[in-house]
């Protein structure tokens, strides 16, 4: 994990943290929140601290409260597939715990390494995975969370076939910690697969890449489809194309083949990688990603989430933003990645989302230094689904007590 230091440098750079309170149980923390709210205090949840780089900049921070004593698996079920865990965990533990019995959580985001499961939930973020196997929201069965007044709320349970009452866990998840100070997560699993191939295609421009995407989409049904403008280094002996897009096949070994086979057959240039390519490709991927949110790191990031229809006029139009280096995609549920150099886009920034928002685009500025985010709403304009987000936070939290500002509000 980033120590406390480390992770505050998202927040507010150069500065020292405020007080950070790290509960060994519940019951301690209970009282202490009680009396933040009551105080009207500004807390800040602190999981792991590897995506404390998103959200917008708080309004305001007195107290930080840390959630990594939080870190044990209190009931795991191989049989059942199912999983408790207290919300500090770190997600590497959690992976290595199941990984032991054959089973997993397809949840890869980009700063993997420092995360915590608590982390992974409240931010919604699971890497290249989502649009084929889900996110944290599709494998959340049962939450516990502790409100700003106190109250411990609860919602689903420990098995997979609980419907009884309103499904509040997708509501915690993605909710940036605004709501509640998540304390303990129960999910079903995934059996591990048995077999992963990648293949590569190159492409000279992005109109071909997103056409030949679809494609392969419908056809193959990658667990995985990636676009990358550069290749990755160690390609460039391979082809001086600048595009490339990459197709991760998990499943038995049966079904891998057979569609390794057939992707061979309608697109013959198919480059298929071994296994040592295979891994080498996918961590120099997360490496220049990781590197890119580095404080250090000046460049700024943009996400946008499109619908498959305009796919391709995105991916066109984010090349068109002043400053782009490179380009990365999740294309199976339409999830680009702009890296902007310098600060020529920001003044462009806010027209540039809104004229999107009327063809299903929703676009975030997912990374930039604290600096640049003074006066702007990193999470675009404030639409029909943020109001109810708004009301949803002031239902819960009506003195703002958690994460002020972070999220919507």
């Amino acid at each position: 994990m980033l120590s406390i230091n480390e992770a505050y440098q998202w927040i507010q750079p150069g500065r020292i943290p405020p007080p950070v309170f790290e509960p060994e149980d519940v019951e301690s923390c209970r009282s202490w929140m009680v009396e933040k709210n009551r105080q009207k205090a500004a807390v800040l949840i602190l999981g792991g601290g590897s995506h404390w780089f998103l959200g917008n900049e708080p309004a305001r921070v007195t107290d930080i409260l840390s959630t990594r004593r939080w870190d044990r698996i209190l009931e795991y079920n191989p049989e059942d597939l199912t999983i408790q865990v207290e919300s500090g965990c770190p997600l590497e533990k959690l992976s290595g715990t199941l990984q032991a019995r054959g089973q997993y959580l397809p949840f890869f985001p980009v700063n993997a390494q420092h995360a915590t499961i608590g982390g992974v939930v409240a931010t919604g973020l699971s890497g290249p995975y989502e649009g084929a196997l889900g996110g944290p929201r599709d494998y959340l069965i049962g939450i516990e969370a502790l409100l700003p007044e106190g109250i411990l709320s609860h919602a689903g349970g420990r098995v997979v076939k609980n419907v009884a009452g309103y499904d509040l866990c997708k509501l915690y998840a993605g909710s940036m910690g605004s709501l509640g100070v998540l304390t303990k997560l129960t999910f079903k699993l995934r059996p591990r697969p048995e077999q992963s191939k990648t293949a590569l295609l190159f492409f000279e421009n992005s109109a071909d890449l997103i056409r030949i995407a679809i494609e392969v989409r419908n056809a193959v049904e990658p667990a995985a489809l990636e676009a990358t403008k550069p290749a990755p280094n160690f390609l460039a002996s391979q082809s001086g194309r600048r595009l490339v897009l990459a197709l991760q096949f998990l499943d038995s070994a049966p079904v891998v083949t057979w569609k390794v086979r057939r992707l061979q057959e309608e697109f013959p240039a198919a480059v298929l990688l071994d296994e040592a390519e295979e891994q080498r490709f996918w961590n120099e991927w997360h490496n220049d990603f990781r590197q890119a949110l580095q404080p250090e790191n000046g460049c700024s990031i943009v996400r946008m989430i499109s619908p498959i229809g305009p796919l391709e006029k995105v991916w066109s139009s984010a090349e068109q933003i002043p400053g782009t280096g490179a380009i990365t995609g999740h294309l199976r549920n339409g999830v680009i990645f702009s890296f902007i150099e310098g600060n020529d886009f920001f003044p462009l920034w806010k027209p540039w989302v809104e004229r999107w928002i009327s063809e299903g685009v929703y676009s975030i500025l997912f990374k930039a230094d604290a600096r640049l985010k003074e006066g702007v709403n990193v999470w675009g304009p404030v639409t029909q689904p943020l109001q109810l987000m708004i009301k949803i936070k002031q239902a819960f939290d009506p003195n703002n007590t958690l994460n002020p500002g972070r999220f919507v509000v």
